[in-house]
Order: C-alpha cells, then sequence, then structure tokens
C-alpha cells in the first residue's frame, strides 16, 4: 500500500505534467479548494468523495486514485491500458449515444481476437455461444432501424 506522502507526490506530479495549480485540479475535479489544499498539506487523508473528485479531473479511472491513496489494496501486476479502455467502455454503455458504437467495438474485438487465436481461437463454447447471441440481436435491431 503507497504511503500517504507518495500519494501527495504523485497528485503534485499530475499537476505539475498539465501545468496545473490547485485551483486548477480543484475546479477540474468540482471539489472544494480548502479540502485539495488540506489533502495536499497532508493535514486530512483523502477519502472516497476527493479521489473521485481527482480521478474526475485527471481523467483516470476513480480505483486507480483510490489504490494510490491508500483506500483500496494495489493489484497485482496491474495494467493501466486495459483499466483506461475499460473506463471508455463504461462510458460508452452509460450513454446512449455510445450505444451506436458498440457493434463497431464487438466487430474490433472479434477481428482483434482473430488475429491473436486464429480462425478457431480458444474460446470456450459458452464464449462462442454469447458471441453468437450478440451477433442475432445485432442483427434484430439492425432490420428494425
Amino acid at each position: 500500500m503507497a504511503t500517504y506522502n507518495e500519494f501527495k507526490e504523485w497528485i503534485e506530479q499530475e499537476m505539475q505534467k498539465r501545468g496545473w495549480r490547485q485551483a486548477d485540479l480543484a475546479r477540474a475535479g468540482e471539489m472544494d479548494p480548502v479540502t485539495l489544499n488540506r489533502i495536499l498539506n497532508m493535514e486530512r487523508k483523502a477519502g472516497p468523495d476527493s479521489c473521485s473528485a481527482i480521478a474526475r479531473a485527471l481523467g483516470l479511472p476513480p480505483e486507480d486514485v483510490f489504490r494510490r491513496a491508500g483506500l483500496l489494496p494495489k493489484l497485482p501486476e496491474e495494467n493501466s491500458t486495459l483499466r483506461r479502455i475499460n473506463l471508455r467502455l463504461r462510458e460508452l454503455l452509460n450513454d446512449e449515444r455510445g450505444q451506436v458504437v458498440l457493434p463497431q467495438i464487438d466487430v474490433i474485438v472479434e477481428a482483434l481476437y482473430r488475429q491473436a487465436f486464429g480462425d478457431k481461437g480458444t474460446r470456450t463454447p459458452e464464449e462462442k455461444d454469447n458471441a453468437e447471441d450478440a451477433k442475432a440481436v445485432r442483427i434484430r435491431r439492425d432490420e428494425k432501424e
């Protein structure tokens, strides 16, 4: 688990990368600037609300910030790329406009899967059934439109 000083230093590095002051981070995260100042002066620890605001400001998955703050345990061999993709997909799923691109994403994932594993791949029968079900739903939806 990270020390609180490491968390503070990480936030300061992230602000420096962006050329931000504390006020900029607080504004971007829609958080009280006094709260952020107290966190960075190590007068108070960041809680879930503060970590969520910092994550929002930095465009990071909240769980990343929670882990850096010591609110969640570190994951073994973290994969930040996969987490960023996951965050973006969750954002798409929560937005009606994002639903439009999901079929294209499915096609891309299928192509990458085939490229990695060949035509047969290593899918289990259940994974194959799920892919066929998703394809059938897309076809029915496309026919309605």
